[in-house]
């Protein structure tokens, strides 16, 4: 009697594995499927039948790897059998295996090659960790730690799922609040050209970033002057600006001008000097001692078309909460004496949806926080929050990318004692999304963060040392993007909080809230506040292009041949009306606001008909009524 057989491998394995993911409480363990055919002579085996599998390392001869698997009275159907194997966490190590199988006793002529599929038990057998890359790929490419977090390109995710790409950028996303986030930290270099320090200032002008002044380890300040399009290389504008050395000091960008204003001087005294530069190598002084009190570790912020200068250490380190603004530097207003925020030093201040934002600080008695303000004037004041949920913090940095707040380090402790560097953002001052716990750089206060080159900095500071590092946020198209899933099956992009099935963004910036309703429609942003430029139109222009425009009936290459759609060509659109930014794409607002304006015209005209109609009856009424009187009767005296 001769026995052959076929073996198919997959399918049911497969199986085996969607069993087990559904049934997450039971471990998957380390057997797999078999499947087979049976031929007697070459007719399709029935009936009870007793096998015998067993697995070695060689195509002949060779050893025998782990125990060998019996199966009796297996249901053989048309010559088909389905049978479980397992052969333990150690038969699979990566090098190649034949199964042998006897049938009532008898061995069959051939071993059989173990396909590579029943190898993906590796990722959870061999080293309970981790799967390599074919082919002499990397290394732990696939990785799963002890917490159940997952691993690609890194063998320390801290998130449920990391991806981590060779130039360096990570993708995140964590199932507990289903948020998504792109992005890493990417060092530009450990030791800029300029020398390490704290307290200085950085800004953006003429598409560089600015190093200015700050101190150094042994507590000598400068007044130098750096500049860099990349991070990487620094170019000295000036080693003496003319305004003398200082930390502690704000410096911002208005009027085409690099600002220096106020901050710590040689001796420790607070400044109140103000000072501007085109070039960052000649500079002017606009006032020796502004009206409001010399000080250090404030804020400065431009808005409206002015400096804004916000609270800060005066003279004997005395806290301050007035806020004063000014048009060119010499000219100072105060806004108010007393905000209601309390008097600090040490916060930050940001412009971000035309309204000055003041974040964290500290207070009088060491007192740290991390409320958060905001004002359109300077003087009307609003408590957005008075906890943010990243902890209290003073000397640290905040910045302004991609329409979003962001709060990077600084010190949550008193007088240094707990330095940070989690990095936090938010589209509105309330809801607060932490980017890191810990980014790859080093802890450190009295840093400078900007944003540039569609990256946000961190350049210096001070942790564990002095420092004269940069640091960038990469992934740059999609930093503080927001891929967020809902337990109620909403999904939100570029928001964090859905309130529609599909929601995208918060503002003009990233999606003006644009959404699909739970009924399926689609839903445009359309809110009058999101809108700027408004023009009157000429509605019969309209109506009349509209008329011209070819509207044909075609398909779209790709679809089935069964199925066409009515309408113009983008490019023809676009032509006769110029509206969105693209040639190769029509708007439906666009679309609705042309329809809605010949509409509108088309009502105009109609009107106008009416009324000349309304004019022609009334004469061909007075004419009816002439010709209905009966002739006058002939006058026969």
């Amino acid at each position: 009697m001769i026995f052959k057989q076929y073996v198919v491998f997959g399918c049911a394995l497969a199986l085996r594995l969607g069993a087990g993911v559904e049934a997450a409480a039971e471990p998957l363990g380390t057997a797999f499927t078999y499947q087979g055919q049976l031929k007697q002579d070459g007719v399709p085996a029935n009936g009870p039948t007793d096998f015998v599998f067993q697995l070695f390392n060689a195509e002949t001869d060779g050893a025998q790897v782990g125990a060998s698997v019996v199966r009796d009275g297996v249901l053989v159907v048309n010559g088909l059998f389905t049978v479980e194997l397992d052969f333990g966490t150690s038969a699979f190590t990566g090098e190649a295996r034949w199964l042998e199988v006897s049938v009532n006793g008898a061995p069959l002529t051939a071993r059989h090659p173990i396909t590579p599929v029943p190898y993906a038990l590796r990722t959870h057998g061999v080293d309970g960790h981790s799967l390599d890359g074919a082919d002499d790929g990397p290394i732990d490419a696939l990785f799963v730690d002890s917490a159940g977090n997952v691993g690609i390109g890194t063998t320390t995710p801290t998130h449920q799922l990391e991806v981590v790409a060779p130039a360096g950028d990570v993708f995140q996303a964590s199932g507990p609040t289903g948020l998504i986030t792109y992005g890493a930290w990417v060092r530009a270099t450990a030791a800029a050209a300029w020398s390490a320090r704290f307290g200085h200032t950085s800004v953006v002008h003429g598409g560089t970033m600015w190093v200015i002044g700050g101190v150094d380890a042994g507590g000598n300040k400068s007044n130098d002057v750096w500049s860099s399009a990349d991070g990487v290389i620094w170019t000295r504008a000036t080693p003496a600006a003319a305004w003398a050395v200082r930390d502690a000091h704000t410096s911002v960008v208005h009027d085409a001008k690099i600002w220096v204003i106020g901050g710590r001087g040689a001796t420790g005294n607070s400044l109140g000097d103000v000072w501007s530069s085109e070039n960052g190598i000649n500079w002017t002084p606009q006032t020796a001692f502004a009206p409001w009190p010399a000080r250090n570790q404030h804020a400065s912020v431009v808005h409206d078309g002015s400096i804004w200068v916000l609270g800060g250490a005066g003279l004997g380190g005395a806290e301050l909460n007035d806020v004063w603004s000014s048009p060119d530097g010499v000219n100072w207003t105060e806004a108010t004496p007393a905000a209601p925020w309390a008097a600090r030093f040490g916060h930050a201040a940001v412009v971000h949806d035309g309204r000055i934002w003041v974040l964290g600080g500290r207070l009088a008695g060491n007192v740290l926080k991390n409320d958060v303000w905001s004002s359109a004037d300077g003087v009307t004041w609003e408590e957005e929050t008075p906890a943010a949920p990243w902890t209290v913090r003073w000397y640290h940095a905040s910045v302004v990318h991609h329409d979003k707040i962001w709060v990077v380090g600084g010190d949550p402790g008193t007088v240094f004692s707990a330095l940070g560097n989690d990095v936090w953002y938010s589209p509105d001052g309330v809801n607060w999304t932490q980017q890191t716990a810990a980014a790859a750089w080093p802890v450190r206060i009295g840093h400078a963060s900007v944003a540039h080159d569609g990256r946000v900095w961190v350049v210096g500071g001070s942790g564990g040392g002095v420092l004269n590092d940069a640091w960038s946020l990469s992934g740059a198209p999609f930093v503080g993007a927001v891929l967020k899933l809902t337990a109620e099956g909403r999904v939100g992009i570029n928001t964090a909080l859905p309130s529609h099935p599909l929601h995208v963004g918060t503002d003009g910036t990233n999606g003006n809230g644009a959404h699909v309703t739970t009924g399926g429609v689609w839903t445009n942003g359309s809110d009058r506040a999101s809108k700027k430029n408004f023009e009157p139109i000429d509605t019969r222009a309209i109506l009349a292009k509209l008329v011209d425009l070819p509207v044909t009936k075609w398909q779209y290459q790709g679809e089935d041949d069964s199925i066409y759609h009515i309408g113009p060509v983008a490019q023809d659109f676009y032509e006769a009306f110029g509206l969105g930014g693209s040639e190769a794409h029509i708007g439906t607002l666009d679309a609705d606001g042309v329809t809605l304006a010949a509409i509108q015209a088309l009502s105009a005209g109609l009107e106008q008909k009416n009324a000349e109609i309304a004019r022609l009856r009334a004469r061909l009424d007075a004419i009816e009524a002439v010709l209905a009187k009966p002739p006058a009767s002939p006058d026969r005296r």
